[in-house]
């Protein structure tokens, strides 16, 4: 079991709008400290709230300092275009708007509905991919998996400049109807580097998962595929991955499985075959969808989602939260603990992702509304602090 410290944040009610930025403190500032070996201590600065409606966001930084955050945000039903279903919207590092937002993903006939996305920045492009769903009646589900009602499923990828021109679009697996062997949702993704390709991660609807090297025109190069394990990989979707001075980690999680809930860090060598797993148990939370991460200095965090353990499955009644870990970069142990935000439940699996720029971290994660029953995404601002 790792060490673990937990500390819980005091968060101050600051937020400003999305598109026009409010009274605020400045922030601080954006260059990252000498000293990057100390462990880190969080400050919360502030809360941006997004539009009522956004779901799942991904945060990204851009060389130049300004910040994208990807979402789920329906359109209307009769667009002649197709219905939108994904947006990105580009600020400045006030996260005042910079420009209108732009469309990412519709429903089109071909590919049917875009469900979940995740992004990245690559060569100064915005770099989706997404999972797309058909139904038998061309009518997607009102509750539950929409998985259990498609009949294909399709992993595609997309390319937009910043200025929202669209750069490519294409089908990275097209059709898939064997969900045994391919199943899309909540997968997850990284840019490498040295192998100037992306690394991106499925499910299957049994014990394994799939890791496929894909150049930015979404052809395939090579496809590796694991199974989960006690000891190894814990879930086969909601996972992230991290690529760092040439080392390549899965981050997963058991969710609420029965036995002591576990997150995970697991090796991918060179080869693509599975190198050690670390794993750190909370003995009264489950820990799941450790869907963000990122290397600051000697230390690596992971946002994920938590809940008290033996609770009812169901996240309408017992919902989610957003948390982070701080880890040892080296040795992967556990620094840090910490609950993300003011207590609000999430909405989902809250999905939080994360992004630096200098010495300030954003956690972005989707929040139940006032009401309880729309998303919101959320995105609370902390500054770093080493000794």
């Amino acid at each position: 079991m790792f060490h673990r410290i937990l500390m819980r944040l005091t968060v101050l009610a600051l937020s400003i709008a999305v598109v026009s930025a409010c009274s605020a403190p400045p922030p601080p500032a954006t260059n990252p400290p000498e000293d990057t070996t100390s462990p880190p201590t969080l400050a919360h600065i502030r809360t941006v709230e997004m539009n009522v409606g956004t779901h799942r966001p991904e945060i990204l930084v851009t060389a130049d300092g300004h910040i994208v955050v990807a979402v789920v945000e329906p359109g209307a039903q009769d667009d002649p275009a197709g219905k939108v279903k994904h947006r990105a919207y580009l600020f400045d590092s006030d996260f005042a708007a910079m420009g209108e937002s732009f469309v990412l993903t519709r429903i089109t006939d071909e590919f049917g509905e875009p469900a979940d996305h995740r992004a990245t920045l690559v060569n100064g492009e915005l770099v989706v991919v997404y999972q797309t769903l058909t139904y038998a009646d061309g009518v997607a589900p009102v509750g539950g998996p929409a998985e259990t009602y498609a009949e294909t499923q399709s992993l595609m990828l997309t390319r937009f400049g910043l200025d929202g021109t669209e750069q490519f679009r294409g089908a990275i697996v097209a059709g898939a109807t064997d969900f045994t062997a391919d199943n899309f949702p909540d997968h997850c993704l990284v840019w490498h580097d040295d192998l100037n390709r992306l690394l991106v991660s499925t499910g299957t609807t049994g014990a394994a998962l799939k890791l496929r090297e894909v150049d930015l025109n979404a052809s395939v190069l090579a496809t590796h595929s694991y199974a989960t394990s006690e000891t190894g990989v814990q879930g086969v979707i909601g996972n992230s991955l991290l690529y760092n001075a040439g080392k390549l980690l899965l981050f997963s999680a058991t969710g609420p499985a029965p036995g002591a809930p576990r997150l995970a860090a697991t090796a991918i060598l060179a080869d693509f075959t599975l190198g050690s797993t670390l794993t750190a148990t909370v003995a009264d939370r489950e820990q799941s969808f450790p869907t963000g991460n990122l290397a600051y200095g000697d230390f690596v965090f992971v946002g994920y989602i938590s809940r008290p353990a033996g609770g009812d499955v169901a996240m309408e009644s017992n919902p989610y939260y957003p948390y982070l870990k701080i880890l040892d970069g080296e040795s992967l142990e556990v620094v840090a603990d910490v609950a993300v935000g003011d207590g609000s439940a999430g909405f989902s699996h809250t999905h939080p992702t994360l992004a630096t720029l200098g010495s300030r971290l954003f956690v972005a994660w989707s929040r139940r509304d006032a009401s309880g029953i729309s998303p919101q995404v959320v995105i609370d601002e902390y500054q770093i602090t080493q000794p």
